[in-house]
């Protein structure tokens, strides 16, 4: 286990429960073994990934997993969010970009193993529907009836009576 300076042992990621002990030799006396210790690999709980998305003003969208017995959950964000439930629903009311962090800590074994997930929305706001105001012209005249184009919006005009369509953003 190295040479004879070194006092500590670091046997790197565990992922399995190892026991270990040591044997030492001075000279020439006999070996001495130590005691064995048993170190416990307790399991990291399961969280589910929750990627970061884009989502609309006014949305409520609801994250996480179900609820198990002595497990306990934790959420927070740097927008002031928190919550002790398994699953967060979030209605969304504020524009902007929010860091949400999400865990999970098993409390079913002495080290408290937890797991961790962080993800990133965007609260993005509704698209305005621009359309003139009611209004009349002859027989054969020809109107623009939209608006100035929205970034990352895409319009569908219809018609009553049926018969007119177009995805532009000002038809004619």
């Amino acid at each position: 286990l190295g040479n004879a300076n070194n006092t500590f042992y670091s046997p790197g990621v565990l992922n399995q429960t190892t026991q270990f002990r040591v044997v030492i030799q001075n000279g020439t006396c006999p070996e001495i073994y130590s005691s064995v210790s048993t170190i416990t690999v307790n399991p990291t709980p399961a969280i589910i990934d929750i990627p970061n998305q884009d989502v609309c003003i006014g949305d409520v969208v609801t994250f996480g997993q179900s609820f198990s017995t002595g497990f306990d959950y934790e959420w927070s964000s740097n927008g002031g969010y928190s919550s002790i439930l398994p699953q967060a629903t979030i209605t969304f009311t504020n524009l902007g970009t929010e860091v949400y962090t999400y865990r999970i800590t098993d409390n079913n074994n002495p080290t408290a193993c937890y797991a961790e997930d962080t993800f990133t929305i965007i609260v993005n706001p509704l698209p305005q529907a621009n359309v003139i105001a009611s209004t009349s012209i002859c027989e054969g005249d020809i109107i623009a009836i939209g608006g100035a184009p929205v970034s990352g919006s895409a319009p569908t005009w219809t018609s009553s009576p049926a018969g007119f369509s177009s995805n532009n953003w000002n038809p004619n």
